[in-house]
């Protein structure tokens, strides 16, 4: 099943909070992102579903790499 996320306010901004995976130290590992999406302020991001393009446009990138977890390892010849 495929993360939706979680869109919460803080004070005048909306974040996305998230899982995604890290290569650390040579192992793969999830851990929990959270990034900032838009400023509460304008009248164009006034509630959640305001943000809801955005929020899909997020997903849509880390879906993607979510399917290839191993991407952003580089070769070592």
């Amino acid at each position: 099943m495929a993360q939706q996320g979680f869109v919460f306010r803080k004070g005048n901004s909306w974040f996305l909070k998230y899982r995604d995976k890290f290569l650390i130290d040579g192992v793969i590992k999830r851990k929990q992102k959270c990034v900032f999406l838009a400023k509460y302020d304008s009248d164009r991001f006034r509630c959640e579903g305001d943000v809801a393009d955005l929020v899909a446009e997020k997903m849509a990138g880390i879906r993607a790499a979510d399917k290839c977890p191993r991407s952003s390892e580089s070769f070592i010849s």
